[in-house]
């Protein structure tokens, strides 16, 4: 945050938005914590719910896909996923659920290998909510479905441009997650693609993954390296330009 501010006041920008998800949604002392920031960088967060999270990731995503296509949005974060329904650039409908790459690793193989009880774990979760499976294709942002197609890539060095927009089969990701689950951190520092930052929920994640896929009756997924700041952006400019055409702001 202190580079952050840093920049901020080199380029003299003049809109800050800062948002906060599910780790400050569950934090005990999540509140605490906004306010010490509040004061100690004067940058306001706000807490923002699994619905708007959602919200957030289909403006940053939609813009690269035609008004009329019908698909899910997979969004998998730390401590929480959304998958959304878009059509014509609009959100059918949005879930929420309390899975994430890091809580999963914290339940199931921070210690030991338990990849069978976190699958099950993760289905019985998925299982809770019903939706229309009824589109076409499955999107999927952040770093866990990126890092799995720098993986396939086999990138000596993270790429946007090689990921973004891959099709990913759920074959590919099963089969890495199973053999990543016996590995080493020794042995992932072998794994072409992989940054050694994220070995540790990897496995995790790509459980989360695999079995939204499964859940979602989809053999593949399209990556998209757009994120919440993508969609908070999309939001900003799309303000600006609705204040424009009504003569709040002067161009």
């Amino acid at each position: 945050l202190i580079e952050y501010k840093s920049l901020i006041q080199k380029y003299n920008v003049d809109v800050v938005k800062g948002v906060a998800t599910a780790v400050f949604r569950d934090a005990v002392n999540g509140n605490d914590v906004i306010d010490f920031l509040k004061t100690e960088f004067n940058i306001d967060l706000n807490v923002i719910s699994g619905e708007q999270e959602a919200y957030l990731s289909f403006l940053g995503a939609s813009v690269d896909f035609k008004e009329n296509q019908t698909y899910s949005l997979i969004d998998i974060g730390g401590r929480s996923t959304e998958i959304s329904i878009i059509k014509n650039n609009q959100i059918l409908d949005s879930f929420s659920y309390g899975i994430g790459a890091v809580s999963v690793f914290e339940e199931f193989f921070n210690k030991k290998n338990r990849y069978d009880e976190a699958i099950k774990y993760i289905s019985d979760i998925l299982n809770t909510k019903n939706f229309n499976k009824n589109f076409d294709f499955c999107v999927a942002i952040g770093g866990i479905p990126t890092t799995f197609g720098s993986i396939n890539k086999e990138t000596e060095n993270y790429d946007d441009n090689k990921v973004h927009l891959l099709n990913l089969p759920l074959k590919f990701i099963e089969e890495k997650t199973k053999e990543f689950s016996f590995y080493s951190f020794d042995d992932f520092k072998k794994v072409k693609g992989l940054d050694i930052k994220r070995a540790d929920i990897v496995v995790s994640g790509g459980a989360v993954l695999s079995e939204i896929l499964k859940y979602l009756n989809k053999d593949n997924v399209t990556l998209s390296v757009k994120t919440i700041r993508d969609g908070i952006l999309e939001q900003i400019k799309r303000d600006l330009k609705w204040k424009l055409q009504h003569g709040m702001l002067i161009p």
